[in-house]
C-alpha cells in the first residue's frame, strides 16, 4: 500500500525530520518526490536541507500552515517530542490533500505496561527512554498509545488503513486516508 502510494505521489513531508536521515533515504528510494521536513531545531533543519536538497522548514509541527499540500505526511518516532501532539496530527491532516495519507511511525511500547495514571500512555523500551533523555531533555518524551494516536486521527475524519502494533524488528506504525 505505501509502495504504491510512494510511486503515484508528487509531495510528501516529514514532521520532525532531525538532521534528514528519511527524507535522504526517501530521497534516493523516490526520486520523483517533491520533499519536504519540519524540524524544530535549526540546526538539524539546516543539515537536513543541505544534505538532502528538500526545503526544510524550522518550526513546529503544531504550528504548521500547510493546506492541501501533500500527498503523504510522517511522523516517524517524532509526534512524542511535539509539545501538543493532537494539535500536530491536526495540522497534519490539513496539510494532506484529498486521498492523502497519514502515517505514524511510534516508538516501541511494552503491551499492557502503563505509566502513571493515564491508560492511553505506556512505558518504552529502557533502552530508547536513556537515548531520549540523554539527547531531550527528561520530560521530551510522551510516550502515547497507538490506540490514543489512532483516536486521536479518526476524531480528525481520517479512516484507518493500517495498523501493526508489534512488527518484528520494526516500530508501531499507523496509516491513515483523508
Amino acid at each position: 500500500m505505501l509502495r504504491d502510494k510512494l510511486q503515484r505521489s508528487k509531495r510528501l513531508i516529514e514532521y520532525g525530520c532531525g538532521f534528514g536521515l528519511g527524507l535522504e533515504v526517501l530521497r534516493q528510494a523516490q526520486p520523483h518526490l517533491e520533499l519536504t521536513g519540519m524540524d524544530w531545531d535549526y540546526d538539524c533543519a539546516r543539515e537536513a536541507e543541505r544534505a538532502t536538497r528538500a526545503v526544510v522548514v524550522v518550526g513546529l509541527p503544531e504550528m504548521s500552515t500547510y493546506r492541501s499540500r501533500f500527498d503523504l505526511a510522517l511522523f516517524h518516532r517524532a509526534l512524542s517530542l511535539c509539545q501538543d501532539p493532537q494539535a500536530a496530527l491536526a495540522r497534519a491532516v490539513e496539510g494532506l490533500r484529498k486521498g492523502g495519507l497519514l502515517v505514524v511511525v511510534s516508538e516501541s511500547e511494552l503491551p499492557g505496561v502503563e505509566s502513571g495514571s493515564s491508560p492511553s500512555r505506556v512505558r518504552i523500551r529502557m533502552g530508547e527512554r536513556f537515548f531520549y533523555q540523554m539527547f531531550h531533555s527528561s520530560d521530551a518524551l510522551r510516550s502515547i498509545a497507538l490506540d490514543q494516536i489512532e483516536q486521536w486521527v479518526v476524531d480528525l475524519g481520517m479512516k484507518r488503513l493500517y495498523r501493526e502494533d508489534e512488527p518484528l524488528g520494526g516500530s508501531p506504525i499507523l496509516v491513515a486516508g483523508k
